[in-house]
């Protein structure tokens, strides 16, 4: 079943652009029927959606370096369309949030060396060797705080007029802040993209993180370099729209957790092995957790503690292809509820494996 819809997508992309086969389609995104609440939240139904979560560092200065864990920075995109917006819902884990440039006026602005999320789009798919001053361009959310700054050159691209975006600030009962994501919604019209089944267009996605520290002993400025440096696509050109990844637009819809129903539902099964983040998150006492299968098969999804010891298995046993979503209501195996902190729940099914965290705040 996996491999018709694949073909039948394939086939799709070729009758509306002859030139798939000389491009590697990195992400397809999905249609939705339910406009996003544009409020830095993850949504219900934003658990349906494929995830970016593989990013490359870029060393694009000489004293930029990986990151140390996933709670230093590892970021994740998801993307979605309906007739009017391109939406995107970003994330990360980063235990040191950072803004320390404050010109923001140009051209003296620097935002892209604090902590901040990126969105590079060439909306007409042209894949130039730079801007081309109308449909590509990109856009900066900076962390501040309290807002998010987005930055276009207008000299470099799209028109950033009526794009709505929100970010949440994620903190644990301290009030130490330890990650933070954004909603945006993007006028189609802005970037000049008219989505069709089979569509192509340019797409790159950037996390900068920013922990404060020096290390360009040769800055005038002490710790306004950033550390870390991610980027979805491997070939790094910052304004270079032929080394973007390229996304497709598919008609099939993405449907929303809380009517019940999953994304397999009109015979569309799931293109990859998926765990998504629980929402909400934090919580107290009740989260939900979602996950993906291509195909039936044993699946065990279990939470731990940080120390790695099982505290409650949540499924085990034969499930469906398709998207399938469990609640875990903050207690162990004996029914006793769990104390406030970091747990971990790791999907297994076939030799395959995810993992991701989660917090309680009580």
């Amino acid at each position: 079943m996996r491999r018709f819809f694949e073909i039948t997508l394939l086939l799709s992309m070729l009758f509306f652009c002859p030139n798939l086969f000389s491009q590697t389609i990195h992400y397809v995104v999905y249609k939705t029927s339910n406009v996003p609440v544009i409020d830095g939240h993850m949504d219900d139904f934003w658990k349906l959606v494929p995830v970016i979560d593989k990013f490359y560092s870029i060393k694009e200065k000489s004293y930029e370096i990986s990151p140390d864990n996933e709670m230093d920075a590892s970021p994740k995109f998801k993307v979605v369309w309906d007739d009017k917006y391109l939406y995107f819902y970003a994330e990360t884990y980063d235990d040191t949030l950072h803004k320390d440039r404050l010109g923001w006026d140009f051209p003296t602005r620097r935002g892209y060396t604090d902590d901040c999320f990126e969105i590079f789009l060439d909306g007409d798919n042209s894949r130039g060797t730079k801007y081309d001053g109308k449909t590509e361009g990109e856009i900066w959310f900076i962390i501040d705080e309290t807002e998010i700054i987005y930055y276009n050159d207008f000299q470099r691209g799209f028109s950033i007029e009526n794009i709505v975006w929100a970010q949440y600030i994620w903190k644990d009962e301290k009030g130490h802040q330890y990650g933070w994501s954004i909603e945006v919604a993007i006028p189609l019209v802005n970037i000049f993209l008219k989505p069709a089944k089979g569509v192509l267009f340019g797409m790159d996605l950037k996390y900068s993180d920013d922990d404060g520290h020096e290390l360009n002993s040769s800055s005038s400025t002490p710790g306004t370099d950033r550390e870390h440096n991610l980027r979805w696509a491997q070939k790094y050109d910052a304004h270079a729209p032929s080394n973007f990844n390229t996304a497709a637009i598919s008609e099939v819809l993405i449907q929303d957790t809380k009517t019940g129903l999953n994304n397999n539902q009109n015979g569309n099964i799931p293109n990859s092995f998926q765990l998504w983040q629980n929402y909400p998150n934090p919580f107290n006492p009740n989260t939900t957790i979602s996950y993906s299968l291509q195909k039936s098969a044993e699946a065990k999804l279990t939470v731990y503690n940080t120390l790695g010891q099982q505290v409650k298995i949540l499924v085990n046993e034969n499930v469906a292809a398709g998207t399938h979503t469990v609640q875990w209501d903050g207690t162990n195996a004996a029914g006793i509820q769990v104390g406030s902190g970091v747990y971990c729940y790791k999907l297994e099914s076939e030799n395959q494996s995810k993992i991701s965290k989660m917090l309680i705040i009580k």
